[in-house]
């Protein structure tokens, strides 16, 4: 995704972008739609500019619990600086990204598939009430009960106990 020095200067109020997945490394993602939805506003200051703004997107994703896919939408804050100045590049900040006075461009497309990265769940859940997989048979408990016996005395530990 570029952006372009003129936008800044002239100011991003809510403005939309629609970034084309096909551009992204989105590596084991699979995003639902061909674009993300990108929704940005701008502020000069003296240092650069500042941008805010969310990215909108849905994933498909595999529930830990029952293994079945499920959408899941993403929502994700943007907080970043452009700017040219080196006393605040030294910050090595990761929300502060260079962008020198002679460049009339600034791609962010690394930037926005950190983020997409960052906002991955470390366990993903279809829903809270997932019951998951019967540890016996394998059958979803979600979709109907199966028919395995409950054994509530788990010998496995046994040996561990002597």
């Amino acid at each position: 995704m570029k952006l372009f020095r003129t936008d800044l200067i002239n100011g991003l109020n809510n403005t939309l972008f629609e970034i084309p997945v096909n551009e992204l490394n989105t590596g084991e993602f699979v995003i639902t739609k061909e674009y993300l939805q990108c929704a940005l506003t701008s502020c000069p200051s003296m240092d650069g500019y500042k941008l805010n703004g969310t990215l909108e997107l849905t994933t498909i994703e595999t529930c830990d619990r029952c293994l079945d896919d499920y959408e899941q939408p993403h929502q994700i804050p943007l907080t970043l600086w452009l700017t040219s100045n080196q006393e605040v590049l030294t910050d090595k900040s990761d929300d502060i990204i260079p962008f020198p006075d002679n460049q009339d461009w600034v791609d962010l497309s690394d930037t926005i598939q950190d983020l997409i990265f960052l906002d991955k769940s470390i366990k993903t859940v279809c829903k809270e009430s997932c019951k998951g997989l019967c540890t016996t048979c394998g059958h979803n408990l979600n979709n109907s009960n199966c028919d395995c016996p409950v054994n509530s005395i788990n010998d496995r530990w046994n040996v561990l106990k002597k």
